[in-house]
């Protein structure tokens, strides 16, 4: 079986179908942890080149599953899932993960006023200035704001509560905010 090449924006067309995405780097999180665990399937985020996050659904019977994530960027390629509205990806074998160039995993660390596109971006100093329903809304020093994308505010309770948040920023809802 020969992989349909797609793009992450048009995957879920292609649903259980197998096909290849291109250009794919594991979440910073991910790198040097385990493709997948010994008793229960494992999500792990992986973004492409526009940070849309794609997760790759790891079987706890993958013959792979002790590999270690490697910082690197490359073709995956797997039957595509949906999950709550996620696109998963379902790869079966080591050979499915083609890896081509080193990722840099170190976030650029920006004021969220810096933030002018999708990237990987740590703010430092920051804090909680409300909630939206889906997530805090956050500002800093120059009185700029951004969203956080989470399912729940579980992490974040208090208006005025502190923090240093890291991670990919995308497109939400025709607005960058940070993802979960």
């Amino acid at each position: 079986v020969t992989a349909i090449p797609v793009t992450t924006a048009d995957a879920l067309k292609y649903e259980s179908q197998y096909v290849k995405l291109s250009n794919l780097h594991p979440a910073p999180t991910a790198v040097g942890k385990t493709y997948g665990d010994e008793s229960f399937n494992k999500d792990v985020p992986f973004y492409d080149a526009n940070y849309a996050e794609v997760i790759i659904r790891m079987s706890s019977y993958a013959s792979f599953k002790d590999d270690v994530i490697p910082a690197m960027e490359g073709d995956i390629c797997g039957v595509v899932s949906q999950w709550n509205g996620d696109l998963q990806l379902l790869p079966q074998y080591a050979s499915d993960f083609d890896w081509k160039t080193d990722f840099d995993v170190n976030p650029t660390t920006v004021t969220i006023s810096q933030i002018e596109g999708v990237g990987y971006y740590k703010v430092e100093n920051a804090w909680i200035a409300g909630f939206t329903g889906n997530g805090p809304i956050i500002t800093d020093s120059n009185n700029a704001f951004i969203g956080v994308l989470v399912y729940s505010n579980k992490d974040y309770k208090t208006i005025g509560q502190k923090l240093t948040i890291v991670g990919p920023v995308n497109i939400h809802q025709g607005g960058l905010q940070f993802s979960e």
